[in-house]
């Protein structure tokens, strides 16, 4: 196994992980799922679950940091959706960075993105949850290895750097890596319908484990929380 697989496993060992049950889907408040495509593909609305699904695909965090020009910024949107609902949302889940990873974003970016969203949604009364990337599938031919193999690395990095992010911030998050991937630190091919989007199967998987995460920050306060698959240190 690949040093620095084995250090995120480590790493990700280390930090608390929720034994919380399975979250009906009556039970939450209406919560927004916001990013990038694989955020649109994980969570269709529920029937009698309230989530309102606004993922966009092709976007990254500098997008949703105004998703609809200067202004509104995605709170001031859903402020206003809020408005005029019976049932307002009251929390936020925001799925970002894979399109980070292949615009070549830097990582530092990407994060410092995701503190003004975090921000933005913490001024206005939300709860906010995180997740990590989701992996991508390992290369089908040799002459694709090196290619698939930095993307898989470069996700790696990004999900260390928003694991520390959710945890220096007190930040609730559900780690999807770890739910999708396999030993080897790529997508487990069951999971996925393409090199970066997750299948049927690969999105009832993420919804299972984002449903605990909204159930618990809705009834009690925001702390960081580890959600997902649990890991084994590797040696």
């Amino acid at each position: 196994m690949d040093r620095r697989i084995a250090v995120l496993l480590c790493l990700l060992a280390s930090f608390i992980l929720a034994p919380f049950p399975r979250a009906s889907a009556q039970t939450i408040q209406c919560t927004a799922i916001w990013g990038d495509s694989t955020a649109l593909l994980s969570v269709p609305d529920l029937k009698n679950c309230p989530i309102a699904n606004w993922g966009r695909a092709g976007s990254t965090s500098s997008l949703w940091l105004s998703p609809y020009g200067t202004s509104p910024t995605y709170v001031d949107f859903i402020n206003t959706y809020n408005s005029s609902r019976k049932l307002p949302i009251s929390t936020v889940v925001l799925m970002i960075g894979r399109n980070d990873i292949t615009q070549k974003i830097p990582t530092a970016t990407t994060v410092a993105n995701i503190s003004v969203m975090y921000a933005k949604a913490k001024a206005s009364g939300y709860h906010f949850i995180l997740t990590t990337v989701v992996p991508n599938q390992k290369a089908p031919n040799l002459a694709l290895t090196a290619t698939y193999t930095a993307t898989r690395d470069k996700t790696i990095a990004l999900n260390a750097a928003i694991l520390q992010f959710a945890q220096d911030n007190g930040i609730p998050i559900v780690d999807l890596y770890s739910v999708l991937a396999g030993a080897d630190g790529f997508a487990i091919p069951e999971n996925m319908s393409d090199d970066i989007h997750q299948s049927g199967l690969g999105s009832y998987r993420i919804v299972q484990s984002l449903l605990p995460a909204i159930q618990y920050v809705q009834n009690n306060s925001d702390t960081f929380i580890l959600f997902g698959k649990a890991t084994q240190c590797v040696q």
